[in-house]
């Protein structure tokens, strides 16, 4: 893992997601939720199916009864479905926007801690957080029909 991140580094990232970075790393408990919503494009959706907001909220549920005062950094390629779907009031978040798409990975991975669905982005993204203590949620169930073994993580938490 170390010889892969350490060949992993970003050149050209943006002077304004450096800044995110520092936001990022000056929160105790950040907490990164990578929501990919999959359409009807090259049979993706019947494939892998959508995770579902009761998933999202037992994620919360499980973290916050690990962390004291989790900040929240959603990464979503449908912020209205988070946004129309998941009650945030009362938590402290940013629905994070304007970056491409690396550094989004980037910022995934420097989050402490991860919540993410049935997307190899936000895998890359947790298997990335060099945090020992990291928390990962991660969905049971990553295809509709098939079932795969062997690439969720023994440590990170299945729900």
């Amino acid at each position: 893992k170390k010889f892969f991140l350490t060949q992993f580094k970003i050149k050209n990232m943006s002077n304004s997601n450096k800044k995110f970075l520092n936001k990022i790393s000056l929160k105790r408990d950040s907490v990164a939720i990578q929501i990919r919503i999959y359409r009807n494009k090259r049979n993706e959706l019947n494939y892998h199916g959508n995770i579902s907001p009761e998933y999202i909220l037992k994620a919360i549920t499980k973290i916050e009864s690990k962390l004291k005062n989790p900040y929240y950094f959603i990464f979503s390629n449908s912020k209205n479905w988070f946004v129309k779907n998941i009650d945030m009031k009362k938590k402290n978040f940013k629905i994070v926007s304007s970056y491409k798409d690396y550094e989004d990975l980037i910022s995934i991975s420097k989050c402490k801690h991860q919540i993410i669905s049935n997307s190899t982005f936000g895998w890359w993204g947790a298997w990335m957080n060099e945090n020992p203590n990291k928390i990962v949620i991660t969905p049971k169930r990553w295809y509709r029909k098939k079932k795969v073994k062997n690439f969720i993580m023994k440590d990170w938490l299945k729900i």
